[in-house]
């Protein structure tokens, strides 16, 4: 009797096991529409399916995370091993540009494979059941997502009005200063 509760404990737990790590399906991930509050369960992989691509553009896919939580992100491709990403504190992405056919140039599909792995913590020794992220996919242009560019072109026209305002104040306050001590001058030599 023994025995055969631990034969079913032990089925009941490698079912759930494999339960927990069986592939999902890819899920779509369109330009421009951020998925917010993924998870991903430990050690483990979650494909997205890339949809809405053009030929001959640019994009970025881009997941965001906790920094303070320690994982190691993967970004590649589901059916190469290219992996062009690059990690900032707490931002993983991958750049690529597609081709004629709409598909990246780097790879033959257009699955995006993303893994998860958590760096044990050497305080507490806890691991999360669940890794938290949001992806998003945007196009770019030299590099850089249409947002940045909005952001460069704001920037370059307050600048631009700064300057416009300051200048002529500038200039005014330089006329006085010359003139104040031109006036200066003259009643020292009187």
């Amino acid at each position: 009797c023994g025995l055969v509760m631990v034969a079913l404990v032990a089925l009941l737990w490698v079912s759930a096991l494999a339960s927990e790590t069986k592939q999902q399906p890819a899920t779509p991930l369109i330009v421009n529409q951020p998925l917010a509050n993924q998870s991903l369960v430990n050690h483990g992989r979650r494909q997205f399916q890339l949809t809405s691509l053009q030929p001959n553009s640019c994009y970025e896919a881009r997941i965001s995370y906790l920094g303070y939580v320690p994982v190691a992100w993967q970004l590649s491709w589901q059916c190469t091993s290219s992996q062009q990403q690059r990690r900032l504190r707490d931002t993983a992405k991958l750049m690529f540009c597609c081709d004629a056919n709409a598909l990246p140039e780097t790879s033959s599909c257009s699955v995006l494979e993303i893994t998860g792995d958590y760096i044990a913590d050497p305080v507490s020794g806890k691991e999360p059941r669940l890794l938290q992220f949001d992806l998003i996919l945007e196009p770019t242009t030299l590099n850089l997502t249409h947002n940045t560019w909005l952001m460069i072109v704001a920037l370059a026209i307050a600048l631009a009005a700064a300057l416009l305002l300051v200048v002529p104040i500038m200039q005014r306050l330089i006329d006085d200063a010359i003139r104040a001590s031109a006036m200066d001058q003259r009643r020292r030599q009187d």
